[in-house]
């Protein structure tokens, strides 16, 4: 039961998330057009996608674990939005500064998602 209930999380997430994912990636380039949404659905589906067999099980087999992931994943995209030479490097187009209070905000909407994901399977555990 336990597998079967990873791989309907695990699917789930992935069809929730590649258009949430997709459209922060290429619509929503600005930081004038930011949507924390974005970051919301991104920190869900890492925190869902370290719980796969891919990720070794001593790397995954703690909720704080799969919430560093998530959260070490935002840190990492966060980094590249802020620093313009890796901003170029990995095709975003736009000039200007990046505002700080941004960064914060979405390091933290994905530390929170990925929080609530894990209690979400938690509960869904309980259930099922």
């Amino acid at each position: 039961m336990r597998k079967s209930w990873q791989i309907i999380m695990v699917l789930a997430t992935l069809l929730l998330g590649i258009g949430k994912l997709g459209s922060a990636q290429v619509f929503d380039t600005t930081w004038v057009k930011h949507h924390a949404a974005d970051h919301i659905a991104s920190g869900f589906l890492i925190d869902n996608l370290a719980r796969g067999p891919w990720l070794n099980k001593n790397w995954n087999n703690n909720a704080w674990k799969r919430t560093a992931w998530a959260g070490s994943a935002n840190v990492v995209y966060e980094t590249i939005q802020v620093i313009p030479v890796l901003r170029n490097a990995f095709g975003m187009k736009w000039e200007g500064k990046y505002p700080t209070k941004y960064v914060f905000l979405d390091i933290g909407a994905g530390y929170i998602s990925a929080w609530v994901s894990e209690g979400i399977v938690a509960v869904g555990k309980k259930i099922f």
